[in-house]
């Protein structure tokens, strides 16, 4: 047991434990409690999906449209030629694709280690 730096203090709570003791608990106490516990209301864990109805919706619609496209495009075969605006070429220093290429490579070292973290932390 630690004790207290005061040593007045602890020698006054040691000798009021002495002289009052240990209380005496009923006979049924452990059945009382045993009993509070059984009727304790447990929480009900509700199923929610990760994607909503409305969110499984937009990607059948997103699907449904490009398959439309394609079926409806006019070509005979049924591939469908999208043209995109060319992008501005951006010359960057090698130092730079080097850099942003470890820090990719540490945010994926680190997702793993994270998750193992958090599954210690709550298990």
């Amino acid at each position: 047991m630690m004790g207290y730096k005061d040593v007045n203090k602890e020698k006054l709570i040691r000798e009021a434990l002495r002289e009052k003791g240990r209380e005496k608990l009923p006979a049924d106490f452990t059945m009382r409690i045993m009993e509070q516990l059984v009727h304790e209301k447990k929480p009900v864990v509700t199923y929610k999906p990760l994607i909503s109805r409305t969110g499984w919706m937009v990607v059948a619609a997103a699907v449904m449209a490009v398959l439309g496209l394609a079926f409806f495009s006019g070509s005979d075969t049924g591939v469908v030629n999208f043209t995109l605006p060319e992008l501005p070429k951006i010359k960057l220093p090698r130092f730079t694709g080097y850099s942003i290429g470890l820090i990719f490579l540490l945010i994926l070292v680190q997702i793993p280690l994270l998750k193992i973290y958090h599954s210690k932390k709550l298990g």
